[in-house]
């Protein structure tokens, strides 16, 4: 695009997105599965019912409904978790990839993962410092003067 990708850009997309892509795909039909299965295990008529009998009916269906759909209401991982550990562009650190959270997810500083969000003392986050372009952080105890 404009010409600053080079020849090589697309091919970057193998080892970056596709694996995040095909991950994504295989949560959101196992979901897919589970929202369905309620075609499978309708409520009983007695659900809209008054009194303790439909009561316990409902509560028996929402709990069973609500155990059925966790995995999709919880699944921050799978939306903020993602790496590029194998893009051709991302410097490695040495450390062992950590396992992809499904349920939480847990921020870090770990080349090819989403930048971490930090309240700054002035009440910035961290991410507030990000252009529109890349953006290259040196960490350490003793950056250079000028850099953040």
């Amino acid at each position: 695009m404009r010409g600053w990708g080079g020849a090589e850009l697309l091919r970057s997309y193998e080892s970056e997105r596709r694996p995040v892509a095909l991950r994504n795909v295989a949560a959101s039909t196992e979901n897919l599965g589970r929202m369905l299965s309620t075609r499978d295990r309708k409520p009983p008529p007695q659900v809209f019912a008054a009194g303790p009998e439909a009561d316990a009916i409902r509560a028996d269906y929402g709990a069973w409904f609500t155990e059925t759909m966790r995995h999709e209401w919880f699944m921050n991982g799978f939306h903020l978790g993602y790496r590029y550990d194998d893009s051709p562009i991302v410097w490695p650190d040495g450390t062992p990839a950590p396992t992809l959270e499904t349920r939480t997810y847990t921020q870090t500083a770990r080349p090819g993962a989403r930048a971490p969000h930090v309240v700054l003392p002035d009440g910035r986050s961290t991410l507030d410092l990000f252009g529109r372009g890349f953006t290259l952080l040196r960490l350490g105890p003793m950056p250079r003067a000028g850099t953040a």
